[in-house]
C-alpha cells in the first residue's frame, strides 16, 4: 500500500493516468482510496475484513455510528460519551470513541472487560471503507475484478520463464534496466501470439 501513490505519480507524470486502477488487497487502504479519488482514479480492489482481533463479542460493525450527531450506539442501546477526533497530520488520524459505565451492562465481559468502558477507533476514511466492503460482496464487483487474473498470470510467466525474481546485475540502475527489458520482451511475445491467433481464427485477439 505504501507504493500505490508513487505508482500513480509515475502514471500521471507520463500522462497515462487510469480512470480505474485494479489492484490486489495489498495496495488497498482507506487513505489510498481517498487519495485516488482526489486524482480522479477509482482504486478497485478488495479490502481486508474487520481485523479488530476480537475472537468473540461485539465488533465495530455491530455498533451504529451517527456521524451528524457525533455519537455511537452499542448493540445494547447505550450511547457513547466521548467523540474525540485525531488530527490528519497524526500517525493514525481518525476518531476515538469511548463508552462509560459499561461494567453495569449485561454485555460486560463479552463486549469489554475494561472498567473504564468500551473504546472504538473510527478510521478517518471509515465511510469509504464501509462502502467498499459492501460493494466487494456484490456480483458486479466480482465481474469487474476478474480482469486482474490476467495480471497474476503475466507475473507468474515473468518469474517462471524469465527469471524476473532474481537480479542478474548489481546496482539499482542495472536492475531497473533488466526489469524494463524483460517486460518489453514479454509484451512483444504476447503481441506476436495475439496477431498469430487473429490471423488463424479471424477473431480479434486480446493480450494481458
Amino acid at each position: 500500500s505504501e507504493v500505490t501513490t508513487e505508482i500513480q505519480d509515475q502514471l500521471i507524470a507520463q500522462e497515462t493516468p487510469p480512470q480505474e486502477q485494479i489492484v490486489d488487497q495489498g495496495y488497498m487502504s482507506g487513505a489510498n482510496m481517498a487519495q485516488s479519488q482526489k486524482r480522479g482514479i477509482n482504486l478497485l480492489g478488495p479490502l481486508p475484513g474487520d481485523n479488530c482481533g476480537k475472537a468473540e463479542g461485539y465488533r465495530q460493525k455491530d455498533f451504529h455510528i451517527d456521524w451528524q450527531r457525533q455519537m455511537v450506539t452499542c448493540p445494547q442501546g447505550h450511547t457513547s460519551h466521548l467523540w474525540q477526533p485525531r488530527l490528519e497530520d497524526s500517525k493514525k488520524p481518525g476518531i476515538h470513541v469511548r463508552f462509560s459505565k459499561c461494567c453495569n451492562c449485561m454485555a460486560w465481559g463479552i463486549c469489554t472487560t475494561s472498567k473504564r468502558g468500551r473504546t472504538l477507533f473510527l478510521n478517518a476514511h471509515h465511510k469509504l471503507i464501509t462502502e467498499r466492503r459492501k460493494e466487494q460482496r456484490t456480483k458486479s464487483f466480482r465481474e469487474r475484478y476478474k480482469s486482474r487474473a490476467a495480471v497474476e498470470g503475466t507475473i507468474s510467466m515473468l518469474v517462471r520463464k524469465h527469471g524476473a525474481r532474481r537480479a542478474r546485475y548489481r546496482g539499482l540502475r542495472k536492475g531497473n534496466f533488466q526489469a524494463l527489458s524483460t517486460g518489453a520482451a514479454v509484451n512483444i511475445k504476447q503481441l506476436s501470439r495475439a496477431v498469430h491467433k487473429q490471423r488463424q481464427t479471424g477473431e480479434k485477439a486480446t493480450t494481458n
